[in-house]
């Protein structure tokens, strides 16, 4: 039976028409007030069972739609966590000419003539854990072919070629760099919606603002030999003006972490969210075609783009785990020692299944409210500056379709938070810290509306605790499992009679 899990973000359009018309969904307790909880006639707890799994298959890349767009982040590292072992991410991308005509290089250039050449990557904040302004190893590679425009999921690999460099660079998430306009560009500071922290990010579009220069942050540079860019300004002319035949001639890249990496970066590849192609993640080649010997500032910039928003352009992560000798080793299909502690990891990581074993226990009870209740811990070399608590922990239930395919579809009360642009203040689901007790970090996630379903019948009393848009967030916890002694996992439940 295949288990490929594809969590809300990469099945938007599908969950939509499924809650529509199967599962005429209600955001109970979302909208009570704490003195309706006060006034309310009973109160308790219901017990849970925790079983923490290796994680299922999750697609990196699918084709772009406009009305479920990929989030556009993609994972990069080589990440030796002291407590979950080691997570590697490496990336595959297709490579496309500029879509701006006038930056196609000339038919008759010379090596001499390129001044530098660097992979830009603009970084996926969001999807950005642990400790990674350090030295990094990184080898690119040449793909033999062209990777084809479909869904990819986050176990798939792609033929390597010849080795294009090696380099070690050491990102800085604070670094800028001045960017150049030689015909002048128009930019502006717009803002879009962030569904994981509920809040409002800036990014850049078109506007009649116009500069010369810009400093511009959040990118890093990794220089790659004049040679392999030589290589690209060279190709058939005929293929800057066919896609397919360029395709040909350069099938793409792929990227790697050699070293022992103490976090994991993430880039945002997919989109070129600036308004001008100076800004887009790809390829830069910076050219002196002048032949003005104290030229300092290139007169030419030719962008191979990653882009993958007009053109069709897949790029795929691919995670591979290691959890051998890892503390948590032994907290991975155990469920005793998951009645102490559980644990959840983003990317292809670690899930864990939560079980409320005497639902009909509350059978005949009107639910006010019901929410589950999770600690943050700690074990040895663990930290909440270094690797703070996830983010955006989400439920689901699995269904099995008729191929016995199994799906995770996040849960009605998480469903209406997300569509109504307020997850985290709808459903919950990020960690907060306690005020009498620092450090100590604590998340709450309704579930009011799934619980009287698993009461009624409707779905198993299984539900799956992931991180939200798990292929781009790599992040972890480790959660207080049921019978801890001090702050065991639990379900909050305000109901009457």
């Amino acid at each position: 039976m295949n288990n490929n899990s594809s969590i809300f973000a990469f099945a938007l359009l599908s969950i939509s028409f499924l809650f529509a018309s199967c599962n005429d969904s209600t955001n109970i307790g979302s909208n009570i007030l704490e003195q309706d909880f006060i006034d309310s006639e009973f109160s308790d707890t219901l017990t849970i069972k925790a079983l923490s799994l290796i994680g299922d298959t999750t697609v990196t890349y699918y084709p772009y739609n406009n009305i479920n767009p990929h989030p556009g982040g993609f994972v990069f590292g080589n990440f030796h966590d002291p407590i979950f072992g080691v997570t590697n991410a490496t990336i595959y991308t297709g490579i496309l000419p500029s879509n701006n005509l006038e930056e196609y290089p000339p038919q008759v250039i010379l090596e001499e003539n390129i001044d530098s050449a660097f992979i830009e990557l603009p970084y996926y904040y969001d999807g950005i854990y642990g400790s990674v302004e350090n030295p990094m190893e990184i080898s690119i590679y040449k793909l033999v072919n062209a990777i084809v425009d479909t869904s990819y999921n986050s176990i798939d690999v792609f033929d390597l070629g010849e080795e294009i460099t090696t380099v070690t660079v050491t990102p800085s998430l604070n670094d800028t760099f001045n960017v150049v306009f030689p015909n002048g560009w128009n930019i502006f500071q717009d803002t879009i919606f962030d569904p994981i922290e509920d809040t409002i990010i800036s990014i850049f579009t078109d506007s009649l603002l116009a500069f010369d220069t810009l400093g511009l942050s959040g990118y890093l540079r990794i220089p790659i030999p004049k040679a392999y860019a030589f290589e690209l300004l060279t190709i058939n002319p005929a293929s800057f003006n066919d896609i397919d035949l360029f395709k040909e001639e350069i099938p793409g890249i792929y990227m790697q972490s050699n070293s022992e990496d103490k976090g994991l970066l993430a880039f945002d590849m997919l989109y070129d969210r600036t308004g001008t192609e100076y800004f887009e993640p790809g390829i830069k080649i910076f050219c002196n075609t002048n032949n003005e010997p104290n030229d300092t500032i290139p007169s030419e910039v030719y962008t191979f783009t990653f882009d993958g928003n007009a053109i069709p352009n897949p790029k795929v992560t691919n995670f591979a785990y290691d959890y051998s000798n890892s503390i948590v080793e032994d907290y991975i299909n155990n469920p005793e020692n998951n009645a102490e502690y559980f644990v959840v990891q983003g990317g292809k990581g670690i899930k864990t299944e939560l079980e409320i074993p005497y639902v009909e226990d509350i059978a005949d009870l009107a639910i006010l409210k019901a929410e589950l209740e999770l600690t943050a811990y700690y074990f040895g070399e663990d930290n909440e500056e270094d690797y703070p608590p996830v983010t955006g922990l989400v439920l689901s239930r699995e269904e099995i379709d008729e191929n016995g395919d199994t799906s995770l579809i996040i849960i009605d009360d998480a469903f209406f938070g997300f569509s109504s642009q307020n997850l985290n203040g709808l459903f919950g689901g990020n960690p907060v810290e306690d005020d009498q007790t620092p450090g100590v970090y604590t998340y709450k996630m309704n579930i009011a509306a799934h619980l009287n379903k698993i009461r009624d019948g409707l779905f198993t009393k299984k539900m799956v605790l992931t991180v939200f848009t798990r292929p781009q967030r790599p992040g972890r916890v480790v959660i207080c499992g049921p019978e801890h002694p001090d702050y065991p996992a639990k379900i909050n439940l305000f109901y009457s009679n």
